[in-house]
């Protein structure tokens, strides 16, 4: 048997692990698995930086900005000596040690908002950002070494080469020695680009830092326009005002010339980047992954999404792109900014995308959320600029779309060339009103997924198409707070042959008098059962008339895993029968059950389906309840929170009841409960939350007739 294991079967392991926290216990272990684990570690660093596993996180803005000012000044380090000398020459400190790995060529994952807000936190930790002085930081480090302060802690000789630059920038005057520097880089490519900037940046960043216009570059491939002039400015000036769209934000020379050549550095160094995102959304992060509560806000005060500078959003413009880019496998864009210059840029070099997830709508100008006859005209060449984009893909799979109100027959129209690659479809937050029929997904024989959340306007002459269309892979249909005529629902699940797994009726419409509807709603529920056996999870609106129903459900399905039932809230539901047929069939493999409607049932009958069916709950979510009191709690205690280990499994109990509960038993479920859960119960006139945790327990009780109290847990 071999000492330790070969680098292939490490890396298999360690593509697997997606915390930060056992990848960077991996390097600890030897040198082998440090050189392999490195690699895994450091392909989303950016993301690792930013993500909390607590919605409510601790994090403070001071701690934040020292990972972000560690991490960038890495990749710093990894630059060339002659952007080095570039950055130290316009005053910009950089770190002396030099890297142990190249770690700029590690990335695989970039998510272009948390890269600007990395540079930011590094910007504002080094004291570089100019609001409104004159003096940088050299000019600052330097007036302290003329009081002699900085000699007496430091203890090191003062340099003359300090004293020409700061008395030649004081007189707005070229930083000296930059073009005596020899050649020594490898690459001509970058050499030359180099050798550009540097000629004009630094006559630029000294007269730029008298002048309170910030200067914007033109392009990546010519990052510093020419001298200003009042021409040249005011061009700008109406170019912006032409586009409303393209948000242009104001970037100190400094910052400016840090994101450029960060941006080469990554584009230079990367092989293959796979997945490039603004992802405001958070598409892209677990369901255990929350965003950093110390970041700055997403949302202004008109609820639009902050924008990024276009520096970021012409990446693919950047030397080196090409081959970096190239084989990208995801985009993710849900920004309401204007993507138009990164969408007909890549469809130039990325031909490989599987995933496209996109937001195509722009920020509102006001409170009512309205929009300029300009910015529909610009989302529409937006809109062509996307179609394009999946026109030139080789196979694309996954597309995924939000809020789109204009081009809508455009977007139809270019996803039909990819109809024999798509495999999973998704509709988010989409009034189809005025939309062509959705008749491409009918041809869509691989599709596995097809999902509309938040949408509204799904009529007949819309989804006719998918009446008696085969879809032998379907595994996923969701209609998440969505309306869809019921027929249509039937057909799916009728064609589906057996493969559904994950299922979301929604609340359906009812179409009685459309001849192709072979039944009512009232026997919807029947149809899933009988045509579902692998069904894992399983939401829907249910009516009284259908409760019945549930049993069928239940007992064809013995794989369900997840189960969450709305209905309406009143009059009461009594289903008081339903547990007590539920407790002869056992139910091995229910794990979470959300009751969301107004159900009425007694103790006793939650025992006898408790006790009977033995699910082994780790979720138990009871909303709306007028009948839930003490002794129903008392047999949830007895039936999922026993001392003995087998019927030990709860690990999340939330209950929105009228009932004053005791708060003993609260605390029994509490100390019961495993050290990750939680425990939660919703009065409709206070509040109750117990936060479970391996830190002290906090139980915050907050009554809107009293005052608040607070108390502390043990351990």
């Amino acid at each position: 048997m071999a000492p330790f294991l070969p680098a292939d079967v490490l890396c298999q392991i360690f593509q697997n692990l997606t915390d930060q926290k056992s990848l960077y216990s991996c390097l600890l272990v030897n040198r082998l698995w440090c050189a392999t684990s490195v690699e895994y570690l450091w392909s989303k660093p950016f993301r690792f930086i930013y993500t909390c596993n607590f919605i409510s996180c601790t994090c403070h803005k001071e701690s934040r900005i020292s990972r972000s000012s560690k991490l960038i000044e890495i990749y710093l380090s990894c630059l060339t000596e002659k952007e080095k000398i570039l950055l130290m020459d316009n005053g910009i400190k950089l770190p002396i040690e030099s890297p142990l790995f190249d770690y700029a060529g590690f990335i695989r994952y970039l998510d272009l908002d948390d890269f600007y807000t990395a540079i930011r936190d590094w910007m504002e930790s080094n004291i570089i950002l100019m609001t409104g002085g004159l003096m940088d930081y050299d000019s600052k480090q330097l007036m302290l070494d003329f009081t002699g302060n900085s000699l007496k802690k430091h203890q090191k000789k003062f340099k003359f080469s300090k004293v020409v630059r700061y008395i030649t920038k004081s007189l707005g005057g070229v930083s000296l020695g930059v073009n005596r520097r020899k050649n020594n880089d490898k690459s001509d490519s970058d050499s030359t680009s180099i050798d550009t900037t540097i000629t004009t940046s630094s006559s630029i960043l000294s007269t730029s830092f008298l002048s309170s216009t910030p200067v914007t570059p033109t392009s990546p491939t010519a990052p510093f326009p020419p001298t200003t002039t009042t021409s040249s400015s005011s061009s700008s000036n109406s170019n912006s005002n032409s586009n409303t769209n393209s948000i242009l934000l104001s970037l100190t020379p400094r910052e400016r010339l840090v994101t450029e050549v960060l941006c080469r550095l990554l584009m230079r160094r990367s092989s293959t980047l796979k997945q490039l995102s603004i992802d405001r959304t958070y598409s892209t992060r677990n369901l255990d992954e929350f965003r950093c509560s110390s970041l700055p806000p997403l949302l202004d005060r008109f609820q639009n999404t902050r924008p990024i500078p276009d520096q970021y959003m012409m990446l693919p413009n950047y030397p080196g792109a090409i081959s970096c880019l190239s084989s990208l496998s995801e985009l993710i864009c849900t920004t309401r900014q204007s993507k138009r210059k990164l969408f007909d840029l890549l469809s130039e070099i990325s031909t490989k995308i599987h995933k496209i997830s996109v937001m195509m709508d722009y920020s509102s100008n006001n409170w009512h959320g309205t929009r300029l006859k300009k910015d529909d005209s610009d989302l529409e060449d937006e809109v062509k600029s996307l179609a394009n984009l999946i026109r030139v893909q080789q196979s694309l799979q996954h597309f995924e779309i939000y809020c789109c109100e204009n081009g809508s027959n455009i977007i139809i129209s270019a996803l039909k060339s990819q109809s024999n690659n798509l495999k999973s479809l998704s509709f988010i937050d989409i009034r189809f009103w005025g939309w062509d029929p959705l008749d491409f997904i009918s041809n869509c024989k691989d599709l596995k997924k097809l999902i509309f959340k938040s949408c509204s306007g799904l009529t007949n002459d819309l989804l006719d198409s998918l009446i008696d269309s085969e879809f032998p892979q379907l595994t996923t249909i969701e209609m998440e707070n969505t309306s869809a005529p019921v027929h249509i629902l039937e057909s799916l699940i009728k064609h589906g042959n057996s493969n559904i797994t994950t299922l979301n009726l929604g609340q359906y419409k009812t179409t009685l008098n459309n001849p192709s509807s072979s039944s009512s709603s009232s026997n919807i529920i029947e149809i899933v059962a009988n045509n579902c056996p692998n069904l894992v999870s399983f939401k829907s609106f249910i009516e009284s008339d259908e409760i019945p129903q549930l049993v069928s459900l239940f007992t064809l399905c013995t794989n369900l895993q997840s189960v969450t039932i709305n209905g309406p809230r009143s009059p009461e539901i009594d289903v008081n029968h339903l547990f007590l047929e539920l407790s002869s069939q056992e139910l091995p493999n229910l794990k979470d059950l959300s009751i969301l409607g107004s159900w009425s049932f007694q103790s006793y009958s939650l025992n006898q389906f408790l006790s009977g069916s033995k699910p082994p709950l780790k979720s138990l979510q009871i909303q709306n309840s007028r009948c839930f009191t003490d002794s129903h709690l008392e047999v949830v205690l007895k039936n999922l929170c026993s001392e003995i280990s087998s019927k030990n499994t709860l690990k999340d109990l939330r209950l929105h009841v009228t009932c004053q509960l005791n708060e003993e038993l609260i605390d029994k479920v509490r100390e019961c409960v495993k050290e990750d859960g939680f425990v939660q119960v919703d009065y409709w006139e206070s509040v109750i939350r117990v936060r479970i945790s391996r830190l002290p327990k906090i139980s915050w009780y907050n009554n809107s007739r009293s005052k608040s109290k607070y108390r502390v847990c043990g351990t």
